[in-house]
C-alpha cells in the first residue's frame, strides 16, 4: 500500500451563524451571532447582490481540560440582498460576539409621503 503524499493540514469546522433581520425607514439591519470571534477575524464582502460573512474563531489551548465542547472553527453565511440596497453605504460593528451590519436603502427604495393637492 502506498503512502499518501498530501496530508490534510487541518480539519476546519464550518458553522452557520444565526442571524436576525430588521427593517426601519431608511435601512436594513442584520445581526449575526459570532461568539468568540475577534474583530480582526471577521471578513465581509458584498458582490453580485450577495453579502458574505466569514469569520474565524481561534481554538483555545486545551491545557488540562477535563471536558470540552467549545471548538475553534470558521463561520460562513451568505445573504441575498435586495437590489434596493445602496452598496456604498454599508457599515458593520462587532461587539460582544454580535456583528451588526447596517445596509442603507437606495434613494429609490425609500418610502416617501406624497402630498395630495
Amino acid at each position: 500500500m502506498s503512502e499518501s503524499i498530501a496530508e490534510p493540514k487541518e480539519k476546519v469546522v464550518v458553522l452557520t451563524p444565526r442571524a436576525d433581520f430588521y427593517q426601519d425607514g431608511d435601512s436594513y439591519t442584520v445581526e449575526v451571532e459570532l461568539p468568540g470571534v475577534k474583530k480582526d477575524g471577521v471578513n465581509l464582502s458584498l458582490e453580485n447582490g450577495r453579502l458574505t460573512v466569514t469569520a474565524r474563531r481561534v481554538e483555545r489551548e486545551a491545557g488540562n481540560a477535563i471536558y470540552r465542547e467549545s471548538l475553534g472553527g470558521e463561520y460562513r453565511r451568505v445573504f441575498e440582498l435586495s437590489p434596493g440596497v445602496d452598496k456604498s453605504k454599508v457599515s458593520a460593528n462587532l461587539e460582544q460576539g454580535l456583528l451588526t451590519i447596517r445596509l442603507r436603502k437606495a434613494e429609490a427604495e425609500k418610502s416617501r409621503q406624497i402630498v395630495v393637492e
